[in-house]
């Protein structure tokens, strides 16, 4: 179920918005909604690195992220 919130936005952010979704051809809440996908996404991915990063550190083991996403396909 959808719900539908209630943004203030300072005037340049809106007039970006109202530019990206001429561009874009989306709506604004096409575009918030992706913005805060990628956001959310790259908090979950900031924690994780953070986890990680303590995990391999009590374990005496060093790698970096290089060789973490080196390992992935």
């Amino acid at each position: 179920m959808r719900q539908s919130v209630s943004i203030s936005l300072p005037k340049d952010m809106l007039n970006q918005l109202r530019f990206e979704c001429k561009r874009e051809h989306a709506n604004g809440s096409e575009i918030i909604r992706r913005s805060l996908l990628a956001y959310f996404f790259q908090l979950t991915f900031d924690r994780l690195r953070r986890v990680v990063q303590i995990e391999t550190t009590k374990r005496g083991v060093h790698v970096s992220e290089e060789d973490i996403f080196n390992q992935i396909p």
